[in-house]
């Protein structure tokens, strides 16, 4: 029986994958802060209420971009040419807080979406439950991930 083959020499780091995520994350972030800029121009009747939420949101998605700019830097400036600098550190809370605040930001959006439908709809509580039981499956998922995150981190921190 053959012994394992090492995969260190199959798989290779990928700053190039982090960098052009960063720069998708920022495109789409621009994007929203100009949907943002147009809402606050335009609906000039929505409720107050509307008007925090909205406003809520883009406070997230910047901090979520904080995040993104932070892992990047972590890892392409402050531990250039580290091979096991993704393993403790500041990219680890950043990372999390990163993905955490995706999920947030993602359930807050689909649970205004699914009330809309409950409007719209006149209370149709199939439509609204499928969407609502999607969010928060979507959230679990994302908890577990963290968690995965979380023991992984450890696990390497050990090993380093």
């Amino acid at each position: 029986m053959s012994s394992p083959v090492s995969v260190d020499g199959f798989v290779k780091p990928t700053p190039g994958a982090i960098l052009l995520g960063s720069v998708l994350s920022a495109m789409f972030f621009g994007l929203t802060m100009i949907q943002n800029r147009r809402f606050y121009e335009t609906c000039w009747d929505d409720s107050m209420r509307l008007k925090l939420f909205v406003a809520l949101i883009g406070a997230l998605n910047t901090a979520q971009m904080v995040t993104v700019t932070d892992c990047d830097w972590w890892r392409h400036v402050h531990n250039y040419r580290l091979q096991a600098a993704s393993s403790t550190g500041s990219m680890v809370w950043a990372l999390a807080l990163g993905v955490g605040l995706t999920a947030s930001i993602a359930l807050m959006i689909q649970s205004f979406f699914a009330l809309r439908v409950w409007i719209v709809c006149r209370n149709n509580r199939v439509i609204t439950l499928s969407i609502a039981m999607l969010a928060l499956l979507q959230l679990g998922k994302t908890s577990i991930f963290l968690q995965y995150l979380r023991a992984a981190c450890e696990e390497l921190a050990r090993t380093v």
